[in-house]
This record gives structure tokens, sequence and C-alpha cells, in this order.
């Protein structure tokens, strides 16, 4: 499973997971 199937896969089951992680990805992207 690469990345952007699993953030699909979090964003089915629970739709504010996925903005928490799009933040964790954001946020190492900019360190």
């Amino acid at each position: 499973m690469n990345n952007s199937e699993g953030l699909t896969v979090r964003r089915a089951q629970n739709p504010s997971a996925s903005l928490d992680e799009l933040a964790r990805i954001l946020g190492r992207g900019e360190n």
C-alpha cells in the first residue's frame, strides 16, 4: 500500500483524521 492509498482508507474511516494526517505531511515537508 502506498501513502496515498493509506490516506484514502483513513479518510473513508474518519474524515477528521485525514486533516491531521495532511497537517503532519505538510509539517514534515516544511521541516
